[in-house]
């Protein structure tokens, strides 16, 4: 349930630098960055004709640089060196971006507070939460994100909401964030299975919640996507929703590795075709009844001449696994003149079997 955040670092108008005979000296400042020259960018600064707030703008200019380089210990060096630069909680917020970059979360957050005011932007205020999170001050990064409106980012400040309540075992409040998730991105299978999981967690069955169960009866075969658990889910609704389609119950007992239901359903239906008749023999397959799986397969082949290629290369798997060999040998033959996909391998397996025949 991690996200990622962009870090944004902050690029101020800035009144003119320098006198006229240092004019040049922001351009070789930023060379020697990018040359990552940083005792060199010291004793530039150090020994030009500047005030101390002067020198505090281009230091703070060589730590933006620095950090667009992902030199986040050079850049906090840089910021800290401008300490007479005009806007503290800028000077501040940039120090925190720094820690944040080198992972060290406890102190990011000491400067993110320092810096904290109403007017951020939505992924401003997620970074600081963020760091909040990382450095498990789990209170204060939930202060951070409450009472502020999301309209960009609201996903990614759900999400970190939901990290934090789990982190401090709130369940009940983590599963009321997964179900706004779920509002956002119904067919999500992430937030559905964090959905399922809080609800066994706290023991609550999920056939009584309103919205998620109008979630799944509207389009029950997205579980079938997820995880095993929403796959039981799926045939519960699905047996509950359309109790006389039995081909579709059979292929839910199939993808649910319950072969003998899905048999008991296939043989429920009166007028077989095609699809019934294919699903038929892939169970049979599975529970390695393989001669009778490749009887069905060449039924179908001789019927079905647009699939005819890969019906005759299950046959004959089919019939390879059971041990009849010669009808392997036939069957990979009729898959081998067809020219279908399925054609190279079946011409390897009959040269394969010439030889052992």
């Amino acid at each position: 349930m991690f996200m990622k955040i962009r870090i944004i670092v902050f690029f101020l108008f800035i009144y003119p630098l320098v006198t006229s005979a240092d004019e040049f000296l922001p351009d070789k400042v930023i060379s020697l960055v990018e040359q990552n020259k940083f005792e060199q960018i010291l004793l530039l600064i150090e020994t030009a004709n500047l005030d101390l707030k002067k020198k505090s703008v281009l230091y703070f200019k060589a730590g933006e640089k620095f950090f667009e380089l992902k030199n986040y210990e050079t850049s906090l060096l840089c910021f800290e060196k401008a300490e007479n630069f005009e806007n503290k909680k800028i000077l501040n917020w940039n120090k925190a971006l720094c820690f944040f970059g080198m992972e060290l979360y406890d102190e990011a957050f000491d400067f993110f507070k320092k810096s904290f005011h109403g007017n951020l932007s939505e992924s401003e205020i997620l970074i600081a939460a963020k760091s909040g999170f990382l450095s498990k001050k789990y209170a204060q990064a939930l202060e951070m994100l409450d009472g502020k409106n999301f309209a960009v980012n609201k996903e990614q400040m759900l999400n970190l909401k939901s990290d934090i309540y789990f982190a401090v075992k709130d369940y009940e409040n983590c599963l009321n964030v997964q179900t706004e998730l779920l509002k956002i991105k119904p067919y999500d299978k992430v937030y559905f299975g964090n959905y399922i999981k809080l609800k066994k967690i706290l023991n609550k069955n999920v056939k009584y919640d309103n919205y998620i169960q109008k979630i799944i009866e509207k389009d029950y075969k997205f579980l079938l996507g997820a995880n095993f658990d929403n796959k039981f889910l799926a045939l519960f609704y699905y047996k509950k929703l359309n109790p006389e389609n039995t081909f579709e119950k059979a292929n839910l007992y199939y993808n649910l590795c319950l072969y003998n239901q899905a048999l008991k359903e296939i043989k429920k239906i009166k007028h077989h075709d095609f699809k019934s008749d294919f699903l038929n023999a892939k169970i049979l397959f599975v529970k390695g009844e393989y001669e009778k799986s490749g009887k069905i397969f060449l039924e179908l082949a001789r019927f079905d001449k647009k699939n005819s290629g890969r019906l005759y290369y299950f046959a004959g798997e089919a019939f390879l696994m059971c041990g009849k060999y010669k009808k392997a040998l036939e069957v990979f033959g009729l898959c081998a003149d067809q020219k279908s996909d399925f054609s190279k391998e079946a011409f390897e397996l009959l040269n394969i079997l010439k030889g052992e025949i």
